[in-house]
């Protein structure tokens, strides 16, 4: 009877010992599964924030090879130019989604440029050459104004971004030239004025208000 019940015993406990590990087995993969799925994620993300390099070898070798700042300088307008030509080209033929990935490379192209400019130690070369890329992007503003008419509505935002920038730039290189005293606003800092400007108004407008008389 004793051996009897040592096996049942012995039975029972291997039962539990087996479901442990079963319970164990299929809760495991749970477990691992949200942590899988967020490293997933978070791969996904880092690979969407790394930036694209829009110049080719060829432009990144013109740029690399310059040594003077200047010449750095009219380096990367010189791709800004062409990048805009092929743009055009591009647009006139149809082939907007090519067009658009010239545009990125301008936009890159004097968005560097403008880094470049404000990465030089010597504030009298720094002067003439914001004054060099103030007048470039005087040029460029009414050719992507014209593209941007041309572009297809929703295909135009590549565009737009490359205006705006250009517009940016422009005006950062006009307050240096006038000796850093942001003398011209950029667009979004006039829109956020204006709309600081209606709240004040609203708010004075709301304390001035006549309450109603609520006898009446």
């Amino acid at each position: 009877m004793k051996i009897i019940l040592l096996q049942l015993c012995a039975s029972i406990i291997l039962e539990a010992s087996l479901l442990s590990v079963v319970q164990s087995a299929q809760e495991a993969p749970q477990q691992q599964k949200p942590e899988a799925n967020r490293q997933q994620t978070q791969n996904q993300t880092d690979r969407s924030t790394q930036s694209v390099d829009r110049l080719n070898a060829g432009e990144r070798s013109r740029i690399a090879k310059e040594t003077d700042e200047k010449d750095r300088l009219k380096a990367y307008l010189k791709i800004a130019d062409e990048r805009l030509n092929n743009a055009r080209q591009s647009t006139k033929v149809g082939d907007y989604a090519k067009a658009a990935g010239e545009i990125q490379a301008y936009t890159q192209a004097i968005t560097e440029a403008a880094d470049a400019i404000r990465g030089s130690q010597n504030k009298k070369k720094r002067e003439s050459l914001h004054k060099m890329m103030e007048m470039r992007l005087f040029r460029h503003i009414p050719y992507l104004e014209g593209l941007e008419r041309e572009f297809p509505f929703n295909q135009a935002e590549p565009i737009a971004t490359a205006l705006s920038r250009a517009r940016s730039l422009r005006i950062d290189s006009l307050n240096a030239v006038f000796g850093d005293a942001n003398i011209l606003k950029k667009p979004e800092e006039l829109k956020k004025d204006q709309e600081m400007k209606k709240q004040e108004e609203s708010k004075s407008n709301d304390k001035t208000r006549v309450p109603p008389d609520r006898n009446n």
